[in-house]
């Protein structure tokens, strides 16, 4: 298999129309975030796990994730944490 420059160019270009035609915007300027994961942390640490799988809250985080682990239906991220 020989790699085509053009072909991926070509590939990159109808994945950007389709966004595009989905009406969004492929290169967004902001991200709205609504909690600092030091927050969620302070906040639900101490929370068992069925109680926040009754909760349920949906956030939106932004950070750096470091790793994740896919285990089956359970997935774990790491994000850095600076002190």
């Amino acid at each position: 298999m020989q790699f085509e420059p053009r072909d991926q160019f070509e590939q990159r270009q109808k994945k950007l129309e389709q966004i595009q035609a989905l009406g969004h915007d492929p290169y967004p300027r902001e991200f709205r975030w609504t909690d600092t994961p030091a927050a969620l942390l302070d906040k639900y640490s101490r929370t068992p796990g069925a109680e926040l799988e009754a909760i349920k809250k949906e956030v939106r985080v932004a950070g750096r994730m470091v790793s994740c682990r896919l285990m089956g239906k359970a997935g774990f991220a790491s994000a850095f944490r600076s002190m």
